[in-house]
């Protein structure tokens, strides 16, 4: 039985606010971003921040959600070794599943970044979940599976967004072929028939802006589902134009919602009903 998560990118929040809203609106477990996507961007100084991973740790503990994964720095070019450390550093403090991985690094570079971190923080049960998008090196769910299967090593697996998969040309069908021990996370989100071929720079936009919630759009959801072990993580990631304006607390409220009333028609029509539980 899937639990409620929440992605990061609905909220568009602090980390600490994030946590407090995953919480308060009834979530079981949260992500969150711990740097801007490049070292460039502008983003509250986390990594490399003892006391400040410490605070999230605490809040994490107080409010009693699960860190599902935690996202640094995309991984690219600029990415030294002293960022890994980091990126390992707040790992360990946090105690994430995953540290989430985007692939900027042409020729399975990235690869090698990832066996770095994972010397360091494998043996807390931390892995890496590489999550693939049409714009990056780990463009469609094949190749990430393609670049698993090199990795050849324990601790690296895949994270499955509905709207990437639609995008990236993948099928559900795929998706039902993905060995379990090769999934990790999946994130749920709807979007609308595409009418002609998007640009890179606009399904970067929608990937980050414009989603739509669960039956709101076109996308099979209720096949992606059916392709899905019932045991998977799911996380709603929707960062929803419509709700740019609204407040932290707010979005939450109304993710939480729509997650849960999407899920339990899902099973409804299956034959079966969640049992969320407190």
């Amino acid at each position: 039985m899937p639990h409620l998560g929440l992605g990061h990118l609905t909220i568009g929040a602090d980390p600490l606010e994030t946590i407090d809203v995953a919480a308060a609106a009834g979530f079981r477990s949260v992500s969150i971003r711990v740097a801007g996507r490049r070292k460039s961007d502008p983003f509250r100084q986390i990594l490399g921040n003892v006391a400040a991973l410490k605070d999230l740790r605490q809040r994490l503990d107080d409010t009693g959600l699960r860190l599902s994964s935690m996202m640094p720095h995309q991984f690219n070019e600029e990415t030294t070794p002293d960022d890994l450390k980091r990126f390992a550093e707040a790992a360990l403090i946090l105690r994430p599943q995953y540290i989430l991985c985007n692939d900027y690094v042409p020729d399975n570079g990235v690869l090698d970044m990832i066996a770095s971190l994972l010397d360091d923080v494998f043996r807390q049960n931390i892995r890496v979940t590489l999550e693939f998008v049409a714009y990056t090196e780990a463009k469609s769910l094949a190749a990430t599976l393609e670049k698993i299967r090199r990795f050849g090593r324990p601790g690296l697996e895949v994270l499955i967004d509905s709207l990437h998969l639609n995008r990236s040309g993948g099928t559900n069908a795929e998706v039902s072929a993905t060995p379990r021990k090769n999934l990790a996370l999946v994130q749920l989100c709807d979007a609308k028939r595409l009418t002609h071929k998007p640009t890179m720079e606009e399904l970067m936009s929608e990937a980050r802006t414009a989603r739509l919630a669960p039956g709101e759009g076109d996308l099979d959801l209720h096949g992606f589902l059916d392709a899905l072990p019932r045991d998977v993580e799911i996380e709603y990631e929707v960062p929803h134009p419509a709700h740019k304006e609204l407040p932290p607390l707010e979005k939450a409220k109304r993710a939480y919602a729509s997650f849960r009333s999407y899920l339990d028609g899902y099973a409804a029509s299956r034959g079966f009903a969640y049992n969320w539980g407190k």
